[in-house]
Order: structure tokens, then sequence, then C-alpha cells
């Protein structure tokens, strides 16, 4: 996450992508009756401050810097908003899947376009609905 800051602070754009497995369980989670609401709620609860780090010391040396630098409120919005792009997106993949196959001219253009699954490199990290901070 304080990567996407920094990248962020540098100017560098940053674009989130999802392996196909977790492009699918979000487009999954997205045609779910209550799907919105738990993507929303998954980028709701993102919590830097709760992330951990396999050596401890990367853990708190990380998060002393974010403290004494940005402050996890705004890396917090940074990354909920790079992940915010990432779910536009599959979304928006959905949709012009669903539409291509709904209309001649859709069809033979999503033929050229790809299924969503077939174009996910697009949306680097894993969004998973139990986000909480990892």
């Amino acid at each position: 996450q304080f990567e996407q800051f920094t990248a962020k602070q540098l100017s560098i754009p940053v674009t989130v992508i999802l392996p196909p497995e977790e492009a699918e369980s979000l487009r999954d989670k997205i045609r779910n009756e209550h799907g919105i609401a738990d993507v929303v709620n998954a980028l709701s609860n993102i919590d830097a401050e709760k992330a951990e780090a396999t050596i401890p010391a990367d853990e708190e040396a990380v998060k002393t810097l974010i403290r004494d630098t940005v402050g996890f409120e705004i890396l917090n919005t940074v990354v909920r908003r790079n992940m915010q792009d990432c779910v536009n997106l599959q979304f928006g993949k959905l949709i012009t899947h669903r539409l291509s196959q709904r209309t001649s001219f859709g069809s033979s253009l999503g033929s050229s376009l790809g299924t969503p699954s077939s174009v996910d490199a697009s949306c680097i990290g894993s969004l998973s609905f139990s986000m909480g901070g990892k």
C-alpha cells in the first residue's frame, strides 16, 4: 500500500492488475445481489495500519515512515482510489461483455476485444473481499 502512495507522490501512474482468478471473483461479486455492497464494504475497510509484513522489523519501519510522513488516513485514501479504479475497470468490462452478447455489432466488436477474463491484465496486487488491510 505504501508503494502505491510513493508512486503517487512521484507522479508515477499506478495500475492495479488482478490475476484472472481474482478478476473473475470480483466480477462474480458484482453479479451477486449483494455484490456491490460487498465491494463498497471492502473498499471502505482498507486500513494500512492493520497491514502485516512477513518481517516484523520491516512492518514497524514502514508504519513509522507512514506515520512520520503522510499518515494512514491519506495513504488509505490513495489505496482506496487505486482499488476503486480497478473495480470500475472490471465493472466496465462486465458491462461491455454483456452488451456484446446482446447486439450483433457488439458481438463482432466483443470478439475482437476479447472476453473480460482475457483482458484482465489491466486492473499490481490482489483484491480480496477480506481486504481489512492486507
